[in-house]
C-alpha cells in the first residue's frame, strides 16, 4: 500500500532551460578597472582557457613579489652597510674594491 502511494505521487516533470555556453573572457576578470581597462599589449591571454589564465595570473603575482623584494633590497643596501663593509662604494663599484670583490668571488664561485 505504501509503495502505491509513493508511486502515485510523482513530481511534476521539470523543464530544463537552455544555458548559453560562455567562452572565458579575460577582459571581464577582476583587475580590469577603469580608466585603464584590460591591459594585454602582447596578446598573451588572447586565446587562453581559464586554467591558463589562472597560471598566468599566478606567475604575474610571483614575479611582482620578487621584483618588490629586489627593489626593497636595493633600497636597504644603499642606506645600511654591514659591519666591515662601510668603505665599500655602492653600486657596481663594489665588485672592484676589497672586501666587496672577495665576497663576490665567494658568492658566485
Amino acid at each position: 500500500a505504501a509503495v502505491a502511494v509513493f508511486a502515485a505521487v510523482r513530481p511534476a516533470a521539470r523543464t530544463r532551460k537552455a544555458v548559453a555556453c560562455c567562452a572565458f573572457e579575460p577582459a571581464s576578470q577582476v583587475g580590469a578597472t577603469k580608466p585603464f581597462g584590460f591591459f594585454d599589449p602582447m596578446g598573451f591571454s588572447k586565446n587562453c582557457t581559464e586554467q591558463e589564465w589562472n597560471k598566468l595570473r599566478g606567475a604575474e603575482i610571483k614575479h611582482g613579489r620578487a621584483a618588490m623584494m629586489g627593489s626593497l633590497g636595493l633600497t636597504v643596501q644603499s642606506i645600511y652597510k654591514l659591519p666591515g663593509y662601510e668603505n665599500v662604494p655602492p653600486g657596481l663599484g663594489a665588485q672592484w674594491t676589497e672586501p666587496g670583490s672577495t665576497t663576490l668571488v665567494v658568492v658566485f664561485f
